[in-house]
């Protein structure tokens, strides 16, 4: 072959494998650009879903621990009003034993006098 020929292959063949680096590099180029921006993201989004996690498990503890007090702060409530309410039934069965004496009285003929309904001293103590 002559070397002109050949030459000229040569500088053919260069010709064609710059302009097909041309053509195919950027596009190779910006295939991998795209790939390490996903990869980026990808690992962005573990790291926020890391993160989401980790503060649903400590908002959960919260919860759990504002549920804990306050189902203590509920049987406390209903341990000092159980004492209130038995205070006030006591009271009540007072009242109620007074009543009977007053109903009994007047069944048996006594008088009833207004000032029978006040408290006297003896009440109060």
């Amino acid at each position: 072959m002559d070397p002109l020929i050949g030459a000229a292959w040569l500088l053919t063949g260069a010709v064609i494998g710059a302009v097909v680096m041309l053509l195919v590099g950027p596009a190779r180029a910006a295939r991998e650009s795209q790939r390490a921006r996903d990869a980026l993201a990808d690992s962005q989004q573990r790291r926020a879903l890391e993160k989401l996690r980790e503060d649903n498990r400590e908002l959960e503890a919260r919860v759990e621990r504002q549920e804990q007090r306050h189902l203590r702060s509920i049987e406390a409530l209903k341990r000092s009003h159980a004492g209130e309410i038995a205070d006030l039934e006591e009271d009540l069965k007072q009242e109620r034993a007074k009543l009977r004496a007053l109903v009994e009285a007047s069944s048996q003929g006594h008088v009833i006098s207004g000032t029978s309904f006040e408290p006297t001293r003896f009440d109060e103590n």
